[in-house]
């Protein structure tokens, strides 16, 4: 009686008919050698996956920050300007001022985000949406290491800006 062997395990009746009739016989049994990664190639493989990981979500982090404070600015000419348009449109007074975390808007309250500095100013567009003020409104960004400097001209509503 023929035995069929293949490379994988062995059938059931493999097993059961062997040469001597034994239910086992080792001997005609294949070893498998298990191979795997030992604790140290793991903790190897961990610690450098961790690596580079952390460096990631610090580059990251930073990118987020960012992104905010450039938003912000953003958020803050249109806010200036949409200001103005109310005051002209609606032909009364708002303000544009900015105190601690708050920036105000012709009566919106906008929160500033941590990632942004502004030194408090305070603006009044007239009912023709002019303002009579040549303040220099300035807003710090640490993230950049960046300072945006809008120069009030007076009476147009019209800014120029200035990077340092």
């Amino acid at each position: 009686m023929k035995i069929l062997k293949s490379n994988k395990a062995f059938t059931l009746i493999e097993i059961l008919i062997t040469k001597n009739n034994s239910f086992f016989n080792l001997k005609k049994l294949k070893k498998k050698s298990c191979s795997g990664f030992t604790l140290l190639e793991t903790l190897l493989v961990l610690s450098i996956t961790l690596f580079l990981v952390t460096m990631f979500s610090f580059t990251m982090t930073k990118s987020v920050h960012i992104v905010r404070g450039e938003l912000f600015v953003a958020e803050f000419e249109e806010q200036y300007k949409n200001t103005q348009l109310r005051a002209s449109a609606f032909r009364k007074e708002l303000e544009f001022s900015a105190s601690g975390n708050k920036l105000i808007a012709g009566g919106q309250v906008i929160k500033i985000p941590e990632e942004v500095k502004v030194d408090n100013f305070k603006i009044k567009f007239d009912k023709y949406g002019n303002n009579s003020s040549l303040a220099k409104l300035r807003l710090h960004l640490p993230c950049e290491t960046k300072t945006i400097s809008y120069q009030l001209e007076m009476g147009s509503g019209k800014y120029k800006k200035t990077f340092q």
